[in-house]
């Protein structure tokens, strides 16, 4: 009795409570983190939800996929609240321009955001003074200005951010007006955003009415999870490698199918990959090179020099691939050095073992009669007629033999046996 007069008293909040919709961001933001976002917005935009959390930790990411995220925050209908949590997160690079472009910014106490300073890959020039680098610098500058302009807050610092790289902690960031709030966890923060006044489209100030209030987690869908998982550096090293690989032994050894369809399937997802991330050409070539030095001292006497060769080529191709300032995220060393003395190995053994085979005498054909085992069935006028591999054979012999009797196969010209 007494929970069915509870739900009948609790059951009427829970209907008609506001509906705040939480997200996760916890990865090096992608064009996986971007799809996500927007599929989050459209998630609580279906469901007429009161506000949007996310919680972000992230390192940073591409440039592109941050101004994708931020257009759909800017743009966004429904009030959305950007928070640094759990405590020692940090929202480095990526993660201050998307704070900054949210409604509502709050960090957890042990946080710090910053290092907004954007790095490209393509011009491989960090000199700030370079004129690419000063417009790429310029725009994220302005791009900052416009959503502090927006929500009120610290212009000035959010230029330091940007050209000194400057960084700082959740204290700092709420006495410098970078943020509006320090909350120890969410429900905390909700509850301090009762009331509080944003800026919504036409310059608008809307006061946040969110209790009661249920919060319903949205989470990344398989697509978004399949998308993220192949922008992460480490699994796009991983199917370059079964390409290169695959594709070799294929034409090494063609008709061995596996090899083919692994290395084919690996580098469609490869070429996927290094579309979505930003990636040094350099890096590559030099992985190639690698991979072909190895190879090659399997069929060159090199005494080892082309394999050392090809270890170096392929460590240093590894390293350069990917640059962690520009994707959040790196190749870890531990895979690195492992696929490195693997790969080395691999090629060693089983090259070597594929070359000697090929060396090998031939197990078909006339030479695989000789030293055979012959019985003699017949004789004729000019010799005999043997039993050999099932077939009757013409043969002669320097000796006599009998019928019944075994000799052995010494030549064969054409059709005929010489015992």
């Amino acid at each position: 009795m007494r929970r069915i007069f509870l739900i009948f008293c609790f059951f009427p909040i829970y209907l008609f409570a506001n509906t705040i919709i939480h997200s996760q961001i916890k990865e090096p933001i992608s064009p996986a983190t971007a799809l996500h976002v927007e599929n989050t917005l459209s998630y609580a935009l279906a469901h007429s939800a009161k506000l949007v959390l996310f919680s972000i930790d992230t390192p940073g990411g591409l440039l592109s996929s941050t101004r994708a995220i931020t257009k759909s925050i800017a743009s966004s209908k429904i009030p959305v609240a950007v928070y640094v949590e759990p405590k020692g997160a940090h929202a480095a690079s990526a993660g201050t321009y998307i704070l900054y472009s949210a409604h509502v910014a709050a960090m957890a106490p042990g946080t710090n955001i910053g290092a907004a300073t954007p790095i490209s890959l393509i011009s491989q020039d960090h000199n700030k003074t370079s004129t690419l680098n000063i417009k790429i610098l310029e725009d994220a500058a302005a791009s900052l200005r416009s959503h502090a302009k927006i929500h009120d807050r610290n212009a000035t610092w959010a230029e330091k951010a940007v050209y000194d790289g400057s960084s700082i902690d959740a204290s700092q960031a709420l006495s410098f007006g970078v943020i509006e709030f320090i909350a120890e966890d969410t429900l905390d923060l909700l509850e301090k955003l009762e009331g509080h006044k944003i800026h919504m489209e036409k310059n608008l100030t809307t006061p946040l009415l969110l209790s009661p209030f249920q919060i319903k987690e949205f989470k990344q869908d398989t697509k978004t999870k399949l998308l993220s998982a192949i922008a992460n550096p480490n699994l796009a090293y991983i199917f370059v490698l079964l390409a290169l690989y695959g594709i070799f032994f294929e034409l090494l050894n063609p008709g061995a199918i596996f090899p083919g369809v692994l290395g084919g399937i690996s580098g469609l997802i490869a070429l996927y990959s290094l579309h979505i991330l930003p990636f040094n050409h350099v890096g590559l070539l030099l992985i190639l090179l690698g991979v072909l030095l190895m190879i090659a001292e399997v069929f060159i006497t090199g005494f080892g020099v082309l394999g050392l060769g090809g270890v170096v080529a392929f460590v240093l191709g590894s390293l350069m691939l990917f640059d962690p300032q520009v994707i959040g995220n790196d190749i870890a060393i531990p895979l690195i050095a492992a696929l490195s003395l693997v790969s080395f190995g691999f090629f060693i053994f089983l090259l070597g073992f594929i070359y000697k085979t090929r060396k090998k005498s031939s197990i078909v054909g006339e030479k695989a009669l000789l030293d055979m085992d012959v019985e003699i069935v017949k004789k004729t006028g000019t010799g005999y007629k043997v039993f050999l591999k099932g077939d009757l054979w013409n043969a002669s012999s320097t000796k006599p033999l009998s019928l019944g009797e075994h000799a052995i196969l010494e030549s064969i010209k054409g059709l005929h046996l010489y015992l």
